[in-house]
């Protein structure tokens, strides 16, 4: 079987696939990960294979979401709504969609607070 993850960067987002990840060659199942650019490395250093994806860093929207953040009464609602559950995402799910499209995978796995899908 042909497994997916997709991550944001940040190893609190990363970490809790690592028990999946870990469990899938045991069953010879092959793993995938498309992550941020900065965190293919990590990726790569734990033992598997990663491809970069994008993560909305670079969105011309990125200033104006966390001006947008100053004096908002609900700051954790508001970062992870408007920064991984829109920036990251939008930029992110293109290349993610072109990896699967490419990899083929049976499972996939998501690692995020705004989506998280299986396929």
């Amino acid at each position: 079987m042909r497994i997916l993850f997709t991550s944001n960067a940040g190893l609190g987002h990363l970490y809790p696939l690592m028990p999946l990840a870990r469990a899938a060659p045991d069953g010879h199942h092959e793993v995938l990960f498309a992550v941020p650019p900065a965190t293919v490395s990590t990726v790569q250093h734990l033992g598997y294979s990663a491809v970069a994806t994008a993560d909305g860093t670079q969105s011309p929207d990125i200033g104006p979401m966390w001006a947008g953040l100053a004096g908002n009464p609900r700051p954790n609602t508001y970062v992870v709504t408007n920064l991984f559950g829109r920036l990251h995402s939008r930029a992110a799910l293109p290349p993610q969609d072109a990896i699967a499209q490419q990899y083929r995978p049976d499972f996939g796995r998501r690692a995020s607070p705004a989506g998280k899908w299986m396929c």
